[in-house]
Parts: C-alpha cells; sequence; structure tokens
C-alpha cells in the first residue's frame, strides 16, 4: 500500500488520519491507540522480515482493543498463505488486504466505519 496516497485520499473524503511512525515502540502504539480511539486501523507491511513485528503488534491491538485493522502491503501480498492465517488467527478484528486498487480499499474503509460518524483512522507504516 501506498500510505501517502492512502492518506490523502482519505483526508479528502473527510477521513482523520493518524499516522504512526514504523519505528514507534508497541507500548507507544498501544497508548496511542487508547488516547485517540481511532474507527479502524491500517498497518502497511513493507518486508517480510517485518512480519514478526506486525503479528505481534496485532496480538497486542487485540488484548487492548476491539478496533478493526486492515492490514496489507508488500510483505502481506508476498506471504503464504500460512503466514497470512497466522496474522489473522491472532486477532477477530483483522482483514487482509491482498492487492487491492486504492477504491477498492477505500470503499472498504468506508463501510467499517459506515456505522461510525467518527471518522477517524490510524495508519501504521
Amino acid at each position: 500500500m501506498l500510505i501517502g496516497i492512502i492518506e490523502s485520499v482519505l483526508l479528502e473524503k473527510g477521513f482523520k488520519v493518524y499516522n504512526i511512525s514504523p519505528s514507534a515502540p508497541t507500548d507507544s502504539t498501544i497508548a496511542y491507540i487508547k488516547d485517540t480511539n481511532p474507527s479502524l486501523i491500517l498497518i502497511s507491511v513493507t518486508l517480510l522480515d517485518n512480519m514478526g513485528s506486525a503479528s505481534r503488534l496485532v496480538k497486542k491491538i487485540g488484548t487492548h482493543n476491539n478496533i478493526p485493522i486492515l492490514i496489507g502491503g508488500l510483505a502481506i501480498n508476498n506471504s503464504s498463505d500460512n503466514e497470512r492465517n497466522s496474522v489473522v488467527s491472532l486477532n477477530p478484528n483483522v482483514k487482509l488486504i491482498l492487492n487491492s486498487k486504492l477504491d477498492e480499499l477505500v470503499q472498504t474503509i468506508k463501510d467499517i466505519t459506515k456505522n461510525n460518524c467518527r471518522k477517524e483512522i490510524e495508519l501504521q507504516t
């Protein structure tokens, strides 16, 4: 996923977007999620080497929050079915975004957040 483009499109559509650095420690990310209480969390994983970190983050988010999480990126697209299934199994709120077009992703986000009048999204690259 091209986070910058996605962020721009979401802002244009009226969403409030919080973009967190990929180097932010998990505990800081969890605290930030608690403070901002977003409607949805988007995580982009570019490198296969970062799948473990993403999995730990997804698991930790699930122990503290009940927020929908979309995960995509080059690493997700290039990972095996077993690796994808292991990420999804960590948190019932996770949905993988595989080779999705921008308009499809935006529609998915609208569908997930339509019942929440606060259109706030957190991005983690």
